[in-house]
């Protein structure tokens, strides 16, 4: 609640009330020596520095409160930058990923053509050719690395 209050509380409110008890502690002081009011004049100054004493607190409060609504500024600043940048990031991998994933979807289509052409290279013995190995042994090594 005292957040809400300092947050609604105006800063020049609060000099007002400090200038009221500097006042109001002064005329208890200056004016015990008139017979009336000096019948009142330790209730005055009691009530003028206890009013001093508020608005210090309050000051204080304010102060406090103002320096946190910087900061979180400056958090809410440095989130923004974060969450931008990291924008930045997803689209990147996002790309690199699609990138990856075309360069394999290549490579399978070349290791399957080369694979078609070598297989019309088998002699009658059922044997593979060299190449075929080469070729299948490759693309088990490095998939998106195989020769065009």
């Amino acid at each position: 609640m005292l957040i809400w209050l300092y947050s609604h509380m105006s800063f020049y409110f609060i000099h007002l009330l400090f200038l009221f008890g500097l006042i109001a502690a002064g005329a208890g002081f200056l004016l015990g020596s008139i017979p009336f009011v000096s019948l009142y004049s330790a209730q005055i100054k009691t009530l003028g520095i206890l009013i001093i004493f508020l608005s210090l607190y309050l000051e204080g409060g304010l102060t406090a409160n103002n320096e946190w609504v910087v900061k979180m500024k400056q958090v809410q600043q440095d989130i923004n930058n974060i969450e931008t940048k990291s924008g930045k990031i997803v689209v990147k991998v996002s790309t690199d990923y699609a990138e990856q994933v075309q360069n394999i979807h290549d490579a399978l289509e070349r290791i399957q053509i080369e694979i078609k052409k070598e297989s019309t290279k088998v002699n009658a013995d059922c044997h593979l050719s060299t190449d075929a190995i080469d070729i299948l042994n490759d693309a088990a090594k490095h998939p998106v690395k195989v020769k065009k």
